[in-house]
């Protein structure tokens, strides 16, 4: 048997009817194999028991803390943050002893061709060098530059806690009502559960501090001291915590 098909107008194709032929896949079951044209199916992966969810990751995010501090009022600025210091120190240590991350989120003070490591060694001759020094990060510490005030602007930060699995960001550092604000409040805008310790952040006066932290708390950040952090409750502590 032959069918007539047209191809071309005025012209006829002809094949043979046993060129065609349609496999119905067998619906009896074969050891070890699917059925024909079917590929297998994924198994799924096993769902997390009621009670057994993922623990969230935390971020510390250390905001401007390597700084030369050689701006208009600067020196001011950084006598009032060498107060903080030592409790942002001992968050940093209690956070990555609970599985945390620790990530530096700096000013590039203009320095388009630098990298992290020359911002530190700049600071090492500047006002800032004692408050570099003890908060130098370490190996698996990450760093980011930012070039305007928060760090979430035109840098990878978003990308690099999505990779790390963060969804809880603990915001320290200078300036409370500057670069710690914005970092905040971008942090909260992209749905990142945000805790601003009051006792680890500083700005040029109390009264822009505490206006900062007004604002924040407006809109439903943490604020709270540092030492009741409830990111914190079930992390395991790094020694005898001391946040003077």
């Amino acid at each position: 048997m032959r069918i007539r098909m047209a191809s071309t107008p005025g012209s006829l194709f002809m094949f043979p009817m046993d060129a065609c032929r349609v496999v119905v896949p067998s619906t009896a079951p074969v050891e070890g194999l699917q059925r024909t044209g079917c590929p297998a199916a994924p198994t799924p992966p096993d769902l997390p028991k009621r009670g057994h969810m993922p623990q969230p990751r935390i971020a510390l995010l250390i905001v401007d803390m390597i700084n030369p501090f050689d701006f208009d009022g600067g020196a001011r600025l950084a006598v009032r943050t060498g107060r903080v210091v030592r409790r942002i120190s001992r968050l940093k240590e209690r956070i990555k002893a609970g599985g945390g991350i620790c990530l530096y989120v700096n000013d590039n003070f203009g320095m388009w061709q630098s990298d992290f490591r020359q911002l530190v060694a700049r600071v090492r001759t500047t006002r800032g060098d004692a408050i570099a020094d003890a908060l130098l990060p370490v190996d698996d510490d990450r760093f980011v530059l930012k070039p305007k005030h928060s760090g979430f602007f035109q840098t990878p930060l978003p990308l690099l806690l999505e990779h790390e699995g963060v969804d809880r960001v603990v915001v320290t550092g200078i300036a409370t009502d500057a670069c710690v604000l914005a970092t905040a409040l971008d942090a909260h805008m992209r749905d990142l559960d945000c805790h601003v310790p009051s006792d680890c952040t500083e700005a040029m006066t109390d009264a822009r501090r505490k206006a900062a932290l007004t604002v924040l708390r407006g809109i439903g950040i943490h604020t709270g001291r540092a030492r009741t952090c409830e990111f914190l409750a079930d992390m395991p502590m790094a020694g005898p915590m001391t946040w003077k």
